[in-house]
């Protein structure tokens, strides 16, 4: 439980945001007990009990993502505080979750595939769930098996959710009429250097924590990789260089929206 959270939400006006809110927060809360009845349920190893629990588990921890959207949508009004599919183990749950519990018996993969999935209940625990799928595209089979380390899964979500909830605190808690780092942004985006980025990144570091998967600090990284990318190719250089203006223009953009200061960027054509 985040108490600034929580008294965030009790004290908002606007009464629908306020209920949306609550919903997301009371979700995660419930999702945190689901875990903790997982985890204290090991000495029921029944193939019924553990299938009943690993399906209750996913589900949960789906819905979890989705609440933890919600909350840092309804709080900040953008997603730059949530990445999740940066995170490997995180980004393959809604895969894994189509394949075991959503639709197992009959999912597309694809725009011609069609796949069923069987899960591998000789070799079933709480620890692990193996499954197999068969993907049946223009006449053709093909066969994938699975093995999902649950424990990694769990840990993933929960750092996940710590990191979010450690960022909407300092965004609720600050006062972003007093930060300008939108400024030198802008200085960076008319004369691009890895200088600039390094003294950004360390000033975004001191107002907002060190987050790099903050998608402010994600674009930052990328711009960085394009200012030190060097090629002779005529043509991978003028990517390179539009690269270089679609990533200053986004991380422009972002720093802006941040500060409630929220500007429009052109789009530039490809």
């Amino acid at each position: 439980m985040n108490h600034t959270i929580n008294k965030y939400i009790n004290n908002l006006k606007e009464i629908e945001v306020k209920y949306k809110l609550s919903a997301s927060n009371d979700m995660l809360n419930n999702i945190d007990d689901i875990i903790k009845e997982f985890n204290e349920d090991l000495l029921d190893s029944t193939t019924p009990t553990i299938l009943l629990n690993t399906f209750g588990l996913l589900q949960a921890l789906f819905v979890g993502v989705d609440s933890l959207y919600n909350l840092v949508l309804s709080i900040t009004k953008n997603k730059y505080y949530i990445n999740i599919n940066q995170n490997k183990v995180m980004h393959e749950l809604k895969f894994i979750r189509n394949d075991v519990v959503g639709h197992p018996t009959n999912r597309k993969y694809g725009k011609y595939g069609v796949g069923y999935s069987k899960i591998d209940t000789e070799n079933l625990s709480y620890h692990k769930l193996t499954y197999n799928t068969y993907i049946f595209r223009n006449g053709d089979l093909i066969e994938n098996s699975r093995t999902i380390n649950l424990d990694n899964l769990i840990r993933a979500y929960q750092n996940e959710k710590k990191i979010i909830y450690d960022q909407l605190t300092i965004y609720i808690n600050s006062d972003y009429k007093n930060i300008n780092l939108s400024a030198e942004v802008y200085n960076l985006h008319l004369n691009l250097s890895i200088e600039k980025i390094e003294d950004i990144k360390n000033k975004f570091i001191n107002i907002y924590g060190n987050y790099p998967k903050h998608r402010f600090m994600w674009r930052l990284e990328l711009l960085e990789i394009a200012l030190k990318w060097e090629h002779e190719n005529k043509y991978i250089k003028e990517l390179i260089d539009h690269i270089k203006i679609i990533q200053s223009n986004k991380i422009y953009q972002i720093s802006r929206n941040m500060e409630n200061k929220y500007v429009n960027t052109p789009r530039v054509k490809v």
